[in-house]
């Protein structure tokens, strides 16, 4: 079978959803790859748990 869809909800305003007018150039390249590492052990989480 299928997982569900994953809803990702991010606040205002956290590193991951910053202002308009938050200084954002250096380091988004680590910041993504944490993301998708995390998003990787969630699912490996559910993976090992069917």
């Amino acid at each position: 079978g299928c997982l569900a869809p994953v809803k990702v909800i991010i606040p205002p305003g956290s590193i991951l959803q910053p202002s308009q007018d938050a200084a954002v150039v250096g380091g988004n390249v680590l910041t993504s790859q944490r993301v998708v590492d995390v998003i990787f052990r969630a699912f490996q989480v559910c993976a090992a748990s069917q």
